[in-house]
């Protein structure tokens, strides 16, 4: 057997290993502890994951050739936002010259960026709101594909909204980047936007600006989530006496990001009314009377 990792030939010992799974399964595990994840295998031209059954089927060999691609977790996660990012636009294209003549195909891709996403979610050193999102969004996307009421002329709605599953997916690009920060004036810069969008997401839905309203909403919850990231982040700044506040104020706001989410993925338009003109507002104005201007 032949062994490449990174289109470099290595050297490696076989001592139970019967097929190209069990070597796979074993390198896996050395390769964690060099902080290295296996992305894909190929042989013999087919290229297959790190989990394949398909791969019990290559029993070791003299004349077994093993290409393996192996990135950092970091590497990995920002190669799979990206990929997922180029699926999406290029339904988009799809749609916008063929219409749904190709929803078979697209119900697969949204399927395996449901898979993806939640494998970063598990990874993940905090749980991101946006894969909730995605992948209830993508469901009700696929059910309409499987529909007999799928209707072409509502093509571009279904556009729209996969142009905001992009939006979602370069929300977690931000989130997982290393590089990624809350700095206390870009938040405070955030919240006073989202008070700005508050009253006018309610009248969207009214006449019918269903695209203008998810925009917004979709602001409304990065704001929110942002909020809850930088109490988790910077807790340390609070005394022993305001932390016990702090994580009041957490829990309030983690509470009602998750409302507005399931709202969202209920499809609720009058419970995300109600939630965002009646009692948002005035969490978000405690939330800075504590956290922007107290410190």
């Amino acid at each position: 057997m032949v062994l490449y990792i990174n289109e470099e030939k290595v050297d490696i010992v076989i001592e139970f290993e019967k097929n190209a799974y069990e070597v796979i399964q074993s390198l896996a595990g050395f390769l964690a502890g060099e902080s290295l994840v296996i992305s894909s295998v190929e042989i013999n031209g087919n290229t297959y994951s790190l989990d394949d059954s398909a791969l019990k089927n290559y029993e070791i060999n003299d004349s077994l050739v093993i290409n393996i691609d192996a990135q950092t977790r970091q590497e990995l996660v920002e190669s799979l936002l990206r990929e997922s990012k180029t699926i999406l636009n290029n339904i988009v294209n799809d749609i916008k010259i063929n219409s749904f003549a190709n929803s078979g195909k697209f119900v697969d891709l949204f399927l395996w960026i449901i898979e993806t996403v939640d494998l970063i979610n598990k990874n993940s050193l905090f749980k991101l709101v946006e894969v909730r999102l995605i992948t209830s969004t993508i469901q009700q996307l696929i059910d309409y594909l499987k529909s007999d009421a799928r209707d072409e002329n509502k093509s571009e709605s279904m556009i729209g909204i996969i142009l905001n599953l992009v939006e979602y997916i370069e929300a977690i690009e931000l989130k997982t980047s290393t590089d990624f920060t809350i700095n206390k004036s870009d938040l405070e810069k955030a919240i006073d936007e989202a008070q700005e969008l508050l009253p006018d997401i309610s009248a969207d839905f009214q006449v019918g600006k269903d695209k203008e309203a998810l925009n917004k909403i979709n602001k409304i919850i990065s704001v929110l989530e942002f909020c809850c990231l930088y109490l988790k982040k910077n807790l340390q700044i609070f005394n022993r006496n305001e932390q016990d506040d702090i994580d009041d104020l957490y829990n309030s706001m983690n509470s009602m990001l998750g409302e507005i989410v399931e709202a969202f993925e209920n499809g609720d338009v009058v419970l995300i009314g109600d939630l965002l003109e009646y009692e948002l507002p005035e969490k978000l104005e405690i939330y800075k009377n504590i956290i922007l201007e107290g410190k």
